[in-house]
């Protein structure tokens, strides 16, 4: 059910309260929350299906995936058995606005790491078509249709210029204004909008995810987590104790490979 419990005459004051708060010192406090209903058939992430959650203000947002699962969980659905990694903290995805830069939190790709690494990324690297002849209305907002490509996948957003923050569900981010639902245009994923509310007393905050910094990107953390497959896998081979073949990865494993 959609719900709206602010006017949005308020939404100037709030930006501009933001930006006083800024410029005299840091600050995680957020001025803004949305919630989301998160739905995938992904392998990997349907294991964090349900309710989640975005805190923002004009310069940070915090995307908490509240149905993840807050220890690991076994899953049969590949052809030798592996699990799902959990996440007590819900896999939070952190992303400042002004240096474009995201931080997120997920499993390390080898053991002696620790149990959860905190790996980079680049907010607003889509290419977004905006189509400014579609409108839809969620609550009192009034939102623009954008299309965009990212990492493998066609998305089809909503966004509200009403709210100037460029952010929104999981890693989508880069349009003139906030994302309020998202999914793949192959039905593989969505991110439905269930709230939102603004305030400046908002509870929470936004900070950057607790974890092992590795200093990997994106691409570079991915490589590593298969490169150590591929030594275990060897090192088990060279033991005897079993041969371990590492195949490709399923095609729907996960949203943006991991």
């Amino acid at each position: 059910m959609q719900e709206y419990k602010i006017n949005l005459l308020a939404i100037g004051f709030l930006l501009t309260f933001c930006v006083k708060v800024f410029a005299q010192s840091e600050t995680t406090k957020p001025i803004g929350k949305i919630i989301y209903l998160q739905q995938t058939e992904a392998t990997e992430e349907k294991k964090r299906n349900g309710l989640s959650y975005l805190l923002f203000n004009q310069n940070e947002s915090l995307y908490i995936q509240t149905g993840a699962p807050a220890t690991a969980v076994v899953n049969p659905n590949w052809d030798q058995s592996s699990y799902s990694a959990g996440d007590k903290l819900g896999f939070p995805i952190y992303k400042d606005h002004r240096a474009r830069h995201i931080l997120f939190r997920t499993f390390c790709y080898k053991r002696e790491l620790g149990s959860h690494c905190v790996v980079e990324d680049t907010l607003g690297t889509i290419d977004w078509l905006i189509d400014p002849s579609v409108h839809m209305r969620f609550g009192a907002y009034e939102c623009l249709k954008a299309t965009g490509h990212f990492r493998g996948r066609d998305y089809e957003v909503w966004f509200t210029p009403d709210i100037p923050i460029s952010s929104g569900p999981f890693k989508l981010g880069g349009l003139p204004g906030m994302i309020l639902e998202a999914r793949t245009t192959d039905g593989l994923a969505q991110f439905l909008f269930q709230s939102l509310e603004l305030s400046p007393d908002m509870d929470g905050q936004i900070q950057k995810p607790e974890g092992s910094y590795t200093g990997l990107n994106y691409e570079e953390n991915k490589v590593a987590f298969i490169n150590n497959l591929k030594k275990i896998a060897a090192e088990s081979n060279a033991e005897g104790s079993g041969q371990i073949t590492i195949g490709e990865m399923p095609a729907n494993a996960w949203i943006e490979v991991w």
